[in-house]
C-alpha cells in the first residue's frame, strides 16, 4: 500500500513555522481510488495456467487503514487486524528507515493514535474481522498466526 500514498506536499502538515512534514499516518493520506481500482483488477484477472480444481488465489493488501475503506473491506474473504502494544509497535517502526526521517514525538503524536483510532473504527466489524493478538510477538511468530488464520478460515469455506 505504501506506494498508493498521495504525494507527500499534497498532505504536508504544519506543526508550526519552522517544521513541515508529510503526514502519512491518516485515512486521507491514501488514493482509495487508485488502491480499489488496483484490486478490483486483480480480482478480476484470471492468470494463465490456473486450473480450476485449484482456484485458491490471494492477494494481500495491508496497512492499518485498509480495512476502514468499505468498498475496499466488502471485497475481502478474509479480514485480519494485527493487535499490537505500542512498545512493539515502536520498536517496529525504529527499525525502519523513512525519508525523510519521523520528526521528533511522530510516533506518539501521531502513529499511535492513528493505529489506536484504526482499532476502535475496525472493531465495529468484529463479526467478519479477525482479530490476532501479536503483542510482543516476534515477526515469525506473528507470520504462523495470521497463516494459521487464513488456512482456518479457507478450511471453513471449503
Amino acid at each position: 500500500m505504501d506506494d498508493r500514498f498521495i504525494l507527500c506536499m499534497q498532505s504536508a502538515v504544519i506543526l508550526n513555522f519552522k517544521h513541515v512534514f508529510c503526514l502519512i499516518e491518516g485515512y486521507s493520506a491514501v488514493d482509495w481510488e487508485s488502491l480499489i481500482e488496483d484490486v478490483h483488477q486483480w480480482s478480476s484477472h484470471k492468470p494463465a495456467g490456473v486450473r480450476s480444481s485449484n482456484p485458491n488465489r490471494f492477494l494481500f493488501v495491508e496497512g492499518i487503514f485498509v480495512l476502514e475503506c468499505e468498498t475496499l473491506f466488502q471485497t475481502f474473504d478474509v479480514s485480519i487486524f494485527l493487535k499490537l502494544n505500542y512498545e512493539t509497535m515502536l520498536e517496529r517502526r525504529l527499525l525502519r528507515d523513512y525519508d525523510p526521517p519521523d520528526p521528533p514525538n511522530y510516533f506518539k503524536d501521531y502513529v499511535w493514535p492513528a493505529y489506536c483510532k484504526s482499532l476502535e473504527s475496525v472493531s465495529s466489524r468484529a463479526g467478519r474481522t479477525i482479530f490476532v493478538e501479536c503483542r510482543g510477538l516476534s515477526f515469525e511468530d506473528m507470520f504462523r498466526r495470521v497463516l494459521g488464520c487464513i488456512h482456518d478460515k479457507l478450511v471453513i469455506r471449503d
